[in-house]
């Protein structure tokens, strides 16, 4: 099953980008803020629309199962390797 490694490798992607890490953060506090939580701090000021973060990351588990697919037909271990963020 490939999605083990699938969730491995983005969520390690996601720790060492600290543009995705901000935007769930402040996602997060947006979630607080409609629940009521007056003193989430919310970052209304920043654009997160410039970088598709979300978008960015779908692509790189989109190659992560591309090259998945092939390392299976190969070998029975598959190792990905770890896509830098942009």
């Amino acid at each position: 099953d490939m999605i083990p490694y699938l969730r491995q490798h983005s969520a390690k992607r996601i720790a060492q980008d600290p543009a995705y890490k901000e935007f769930l953060a402040n996602q997060e506090n947006i979630r607080k803020r409609l629940a009521g939580d007056a003193t989430a701090p919310v970052d209304l000021n920043r654009n997160f629309s410039e970088d598709d973060l979300q978008m960015q990351e779908a692509i790189y588990v989109m190659r992560d199962m591309i090259y998945l697919h092939r390392q299976v037909k190969q070998s029975a271990t598959p190792h990905l390797p770890l896509q830098k963020s942009a």
